[in-house]
């Protein structure tokens, strides 16, 4: 599943225009910006699951956040109570809001786009990122992937291999998103930033 694409595509393949309309961008800064934030909320996930209670953290947002939603309305993604959601769903991702703060100065340094725009639009792409992630979470597939990650073979399997998807006692509830993560390869503007935040 390509996650940049699946957000691009949302509504109608409206994500990049409503962007710009809404915080004042240009198409391509709007674009630019989507190919950026979602790589590094797509790796701070991956950073924040390979942490003891990860996991377990990642869960609570997803079943709680009722993100999926977000995908079928952008609107109210990028609306003021759903950047207030999606600034507490990255604090917690992230760890603080001082942690969310280093992210937005990275960002906006190495994107151009000043940072009271990016205070708004990567709490707004969280939203989106965390509402993709849910859906590799309930589609059929993400089923199939947890009954065979949890079953007696799978779990021997991810302890021979010392995967993260097995990490918290063998029985991982996100075992599709987990799995989703640990092949996810590409590299962020702010991967050097995560680091030290999840270094810390």
């Amino acid at each position: 599943m390509n996650i940049v694409d699946t957000i691009l595509n949302s509504q109608g393949g409206q994500t990049v225009e409503k962007l710009a309309s809404q915080f004042g961008l240009n198409t391509e800064q709007a674009r630019e910006t989507v190919q950026n934030l979602v790589p590094t909320l797509i790796n701070a996930a991956k950073s924040a699951v390979a942490q003891p209670g990860g996991v377990q953290k990642l869960q609570d947002i997803l079943k709680n956040g009722g993100h999926q939603e977000y995908l079928q309305n952008l609107s109210q993604a990028f609306s003021a109570d759903g950047i207030a959601k999606g600034q507490k769903t990255i604090e917690q991702l992230l760890g603080s809001n001082e942690a969310v703060n280093l992210i937005v100065t990275h960002l906006a340094d190495k994107t151009g786009v000043a940072a009271d725009k990016i205070t708004q639009v990567l709490p707004a792409m969280t939203n989106l990122v965390m509402g993709a992630l849910a859906k590799v979470q309930e589609s059929p597939v993400g089923d199939l992937v947890n009954t065979a990650l949890n079953s007696p073979l799978g779990k021997m399997v991810g302890g021979f291999l010392g995967g993260g998807a097995q990490a918290e006692g063998g029985n991982n509830p996100l075992a599709a998103v987990t799995t989703l993560l640990e092949k996810y390869n590409v590299s962020s503007i702010a991967d050097d930033v995560l680091g030290k935040i999840f270094r810390r």
